[in-house]
């Protein structure tokens, strides 16, 4: 048997060497990734941007996609009425009316513009009422929509036809002289002021 020969290791000089290529590897690296989120990061549409995009996906008629970018937009800008109103939209018009409705009521309603919270609230109770067959749920959002603004027509037209159906046509008769005192009153309105 021959005498084992022990290999020396590398030279103390080689192995610092690997150390500091080793690093300096890994110090490329965590900054090409960083410079790359940073990168990515600033060339994000900006919620103007993507509202933008999304009212031209609803002018293209692609629902889907505009839902998705206002949606993107309302997450970004939670108080952003506008991004809300948007997102509840493109659902009600590809025809995801819970989605609509839920995205309708995440509209705040601290500090946006009152016309567009009173809009969605009517929106999410012209869904309810129409489309979902769900007239408690649809005369809580016309109320809301009332109280937050008790001149919203559509609010207050939805209102009384909702009464109106259901029965309660002396309720609804407050609505209807309101829509007469502001000029905006339609014959079907009239002709229930004589049922």
């Amino acid at each position: 048997m021959e005498p084992a020969t022990e290999h020396p290791g590398p030279p103390p000089s080689s192995s610092r060497r690997s150390v500091v290529r080793t690093a300096l590897l890994v110090l490329v690296l965590v900054g090409l990734v960083v410079g790359g989120l940073r990168s990515w990061w600033l060339s994000r549409p900006n919620v103007d941007e993507l509202l933008e995009s999304a009212e031209a996906a609803m002018r293209w008629k692609e629902f889907r996609d505009a839902q998705r970018l206002a949606t993107s937009a309302a997450r970004r800008a939670p108080e952003r009425a506008d991004a809300w109103w948007l997102a509840g939209q493109a659902a009600g018009q590809r025809g995801a009316f819970e989605d609509a409705v839920r995205l309708y009521d995440r509209n705040p309603d601290n500090g946006s513009p009152v016309s567009r919270v009173a809009d969605s609230r009517a929106a999410a109770a012209e869904l309810l009422l129409y489309r979902l067959h769900r007239a408690e749920d649809a005369e809580r959002q016309f109320r809301a929509a009332l109280i937050i603004d008790s001149d919203h027509a559509s609010a207050g037209r939805g209102l009384s036809v909702l009464l109106a159906i259901s029965g309660r046509r002396r309720e609804a008769v407050r609505w209807i002289r309101k829509r007469i005192e502001a000029g905006d009153v339609t014959a079907d309105e009239l002709n229930m002021l004589d049922a």
